[in-house]
């Protein structure tokens, strides 16, 4: 007999296993690479939101995309109770306050590359406010991403919390997007690499032949 616990396990593995396929790890990847892209590429302010744009929808249509033609063919459809549904909701509502933060810390970040007091050292001279906000984006960005990572029980977003956290630091001490561009790849590899793995312990079921026997 099906008992409430056993319920409660399987829409947890279920849950789980929409994260096996990679295809999160990509849209993340893409969403980042974008970023990186525009801050590296000398375009207007029109443009450069226009392209950042263009590579965040290639991002949701391959998730999309990838979803429809890859997951569901060879895991099925998955209708989760009220618990993923919290889930999606916690996840959302986390995502909307991180990027309202992260917009809110721009103007800090403008200011860190002014002329402003400097710490002097050993290792050379530092803007005092370049280091905090540099420190202060890449740990929002780290403390989202572990948010919804601890929402969604995606173990890999822990990792790819620290590796674009870290690329946010680089991006804000340099001026220079390619950190970024490179954290990106990296999200990219691991998430094609899952996918990969994904393939080959899923393989595509095959169409059932048509009934083709004949009566007597």
């Amino acid at each position: 007999m099906t008992t409430t616990a056993d319920l409660k396990d399987f829409e947890r593995r279920a849950w789980r296993s929409v994260f096996a396929d990679g295809l999160w790890d990509i849209a993340l990847g893409c969403v980042f690479l974008g970023t990186g892209l525009t801050m590296s590429l000398s375009l207007s302010r029109g443009w450069g939101y226009l392209f950042y744009a263009a590579i965040v929808a290639l991002g949701i249509a391959a998730l999309l995309i990838g979803k429809r033609r890859i997951t569901i063919p060879r895991l099925g459809w998955v209708r989760f109770g009220p618990k993923g549904q919290k889930r999606r909701r916690n996840v959302i509502i986390v995502l909307a306050v991180g990027l309202i933060l992260t917009a809110a810390l721009i103007p800090l970040t403008v200011l860190a590359r002014s002329n402003l007091p400097r710490v002097h050292g050993p290792a050379g001279t530092l803007p005092v406010l370049r280091i905090l906000s540099s420190l202060a984006v890449s740990a929002l960005v780290w403390a989202v991403l572990s948010v919804m990572a601890a929402f969604w029980e995606f173990p890999r977003l822990y990792a790819h919390a620290l590796i674009i956290a870290g690329s946010f630091f680089a991006v804000e001490m340099l001026s220079r997007g390619w950190p970024l561009i490179a954290g990106s790849a990296i999200v990219l590899a691991i998430g094609v690499g899952s996918l990969i793995r994904f393939l080959k312990a899923y393989p595509k079921p095959a169409p059932e032949a048509p009934d083709g026997g004949s009566g007597s």
